[in-house]
């Protein structure tokens, strides 16, 4: 891990589903091989489903496991979504990606043992 380089920017355009999802997961599993923090731009995603947000989840625990942390830039609609399902703990959303970005800078907490926020299907 590279201490000095910073979290990777995944931009996302259009509805984040059960279709969309895997290519999300799959980029920001770059970023768990290379060890850096990831933030992803949501600001043009109209809608994100179950799968999205289970790979969002997954993605922050993952992280978290290498003490690296996923940020969101969002509009307050996902907010609001996050925070209803009970992951915007482990999924800290922004408003603006300048403010994900220096979010995701910062040292994260140590959340090795951290369960499911809510229910993942296989």
């Amino acid at each position: 891990m590279n201490p000095t380089a910073g979290p990777g920017v995944n931009r996302v355009h259009g509805d984040v589903d059960v279709v969309t999802a895997p290519i999300l997961r799959a980029c920001v599993a770059e970023a768990l091989l290379a060890g850096h923090s990831v933030v992803v731009d949501l600001l043009r995603v109209p809608s994100i489903g179950y799968a999205g947000l289970a790979a969002l989840d997954d993605a922050a625990a993952r992280l978290s496991e290498q003490r690296c942390r996923l940020t969101v830039a969002a509009p307050a609609r996902l907010h609001s979504t996050l925070d209803w399902i009970g992951i915007s703990a482990a999924v800290r959303c922004f408003d603006t990606v300048a403010e994900a970005f220096h979010a995701a800078l910062a040292h994260p907490a140590t959340t090795a043992d951290r369960e499911p926020t809510f229910p993942i299907l296989e």
